[in-house]
Order: C-alpha cells, then sequence, then structure tokens
C-alpha cells in the first residue's frame, strides 16, 4: 500500500529497551516528513518521551506521529480507527485502516498529558494512567503476550481470582485515566473522548465491588455501555488535571501501559504522589 501510493520508508528496527527513546531524541529528524511506529503502544510511548527530551522538542513536536498496530493492545491505532468512523476491526484489517489513514496524509492535533512522579521525575503520556486493577491485569498479563489481546481477556481472569479482600480504609480498587476512546482493541473505554478534547476522562471503582460486578464491567466495556450498568462502585468524572496520593506502596502504576517503574521500586516509602495534568504544547499524529 505505501508503494502504491509512492510513500518512501527508511526502517529502524529497534535492538533493546529504550532503543526508539534514544534514537529519537538523539537523531537529526529533518530528513524525514514523518515518524511512523509500527508496534504496541509502548513503543510510541518510547518516541514520545524521546522527542520531549530534545532541546528542540518544541519544533520537533510538529511533526506528524503515526502509528501502525503491531502490539497485543493497540488502544491508539483502535481510537483513532473509532475517530474515523470505520468499524470496529482488528489485527490484520485494523493495521490495513491505519495504513490507508497514514497514505491519505492528513493529520491533526492531539493531547498529550503531563505526568509528574514524588521523586521529581516527569513524563508525558498519549494514552492513559492507571493504579490498581486495570494496571494489575495489564503489567501480570505480559507474559501471555504471545496470545494478543486476548491476554487481556485471561489476565482480567486471573487478576479477578486473587483480588484482595478491601479493608475500609481502602477506598478505591482501581484507578484509570484516560485520553483516548479504547483502553485496548476491545475494549471501548471512553465513548466520548477525542483525540484533541483538553480533557482527561477519569474513571475509578470504589472498594467493596464484588468480582461479579467488576466483570460486568469488563464484559460492557467492549461495546462501551459500562456506564449504562449504572454501577454504584463506578465512577466517571471528566477532568483536566488531578492527584493520586496511595497510602500504600501496593498496586502496580503504569503510563501508556508501561509499568511506572521509579515508583514500583520505591516500596519502602509509606506514601507515593503522582500528580497528572494536560500539557498545553499537543503533539500532532496522522489521522484522517
Amino acid at each position: 500500500m505505501l508503494a502504491d501510493a509512492d510513500i518512501a520508508t527508511t526502517v529502524f528496527i529497534t535492538e533493546r529497551p529504550q532503543h526508539a527513546h534514544e534514537k529519537v531524541r538523539d537523531e537529526d529528524l529533518s530528513q524525514w516528513d514523518t515518524l511512523v511506529v509500527m508496534a504496541g503502544d509502548g513503543l510510541l510511548y518510547e518516541v514520545v518521551n524521546g522527542l520531549m527530551e530534545r532541546p528542540d522538542w518544541e519544533d520537533t513536536m510538529k511533526k506528524p506521529l503515526c502509528i501502525l498496530p503491531g502490539g497485543s493492545g493497540n488502544a491508539l491505532a483502535a481510537s483513532i480507527n473509532h475517530y474515523a468512523g470505520n468499524d470496529h476491526v482488528a489485527k490484520k484489517k485494523l493495521l490495513t485502516n491505519c495504513a490507508f489513514i497514514l497514505c491519505k496524509g492528513l493529520h491533526t492535533q492531539m493531547d498529550l498529558v503531563s505526568l509528574s512522579t514524588a521523586s521529581g521525575k516527569r513524563l508525558f503520556s498519549f494514552l492513559g494512567f492507571g493504579w490498581g486493577f486495570i494496571s494489575d491485569v495489564d503489567i501480570d498479563s505480559e507474559k501471555y503476550r504471545r496470545l494478543g489481546n486476548a491476554r487481556f481477556t485471561l489476565g482480567t481472569l486471573q487478576c479477578l481470582a486473587k483480588l484482595r479482600v478491601v479493608v475500609p480504609e481502602e477506598e478505591f480498587v482501581s484507578v484509570y485515566a484516560i485520553y483516548q476512546s479504547h483502553l485496548g482493541t476491545n475494549l471501548l473505554m471512553a465513548p466520548a473522548a477525542r483525540l484533541h478534547d483538553g480533557c482527561i476522562h477519569l474513571f475509578y471503582v470504589k472498594a467493596g465491588i464484588s468480582r461479579v460486578a467488576l466483570l460486568k464491567i469488563f464484559l460492557a466495556m467492549a461495546r462501551g455501555t459500562h456506564l449504562d450498568l449504572n454501577c454504584p462502585h463506578l465512577c466517571y468524572v471528566p477532568v483536566r488535571a488531578f492527584r493520586l496520593e496511595p497510602r500504600t506502596a501496593a498496586g502496580i502504576m503504569t503510563v501508556d501501559g508501561e509499568g511506572l517503574l521509579d515508583t514500583q521500586d520505591s516500596h519502602s516509602s509509606a506514601e507515593r504522589t503522582e500528580e497528572v495534568s494536560v500539557c498545553k504544547s499537543p503533539t500532532t499524529i496522522l489521522v484522517w
């Protein structure tokens, strides 16, 4: 398809974690019109944060980015396909749709979110920030990556089985802030989300929810109807910023599906703080 559209490409294959981060941070990017990432959301997360570390980041972030789905979750690719008005598809059909969008060469703005940790680290996110059950599923299911998107279904069932009994002092089972429509190819978490709406769609599940009710939420999320369940434990608030201060070191934090390592390793700390706010300098990404 790219050849038919007369699009010349230079292929760079990553060989280790953070390789893409280093490449886009240090490379002269003026020779390319567009940066295309063919992978999952995690590699694009590396690219975005590498670009934001450049001295010329303001100019560099005006260069269009494109995602071609090649991972297990492919949340951003699914979201863009959704925004384009296409039918829900996965795997090869989703790749074809995203490649067609790339060939058309039109682009629009996409919001970035700035995230600051208690240790002083600043990160940039395009998809979502999570703590608790959803993040546990995301990280614990890594060992089933070969199963593709089915890894999340298996991971959900396993995490439900070992869901800890929530004591009264704990207020939430899970917190997830998403800025795109899809959490995964088959998870329509925020149907109202748009690429450049300046909004963080904050979902949280209050303590006391049963395993059955939590499973129903995830099953309904495949159709984007989870809020229609009117579950008293599921809350949704559109915000522009929020601050999360876990009272204990338990629970995994993720940014764009990647573990927030510096906070996960600080188990000796009694309190960890994550602050998330919408970045005022949006990047651009190829859409329709």
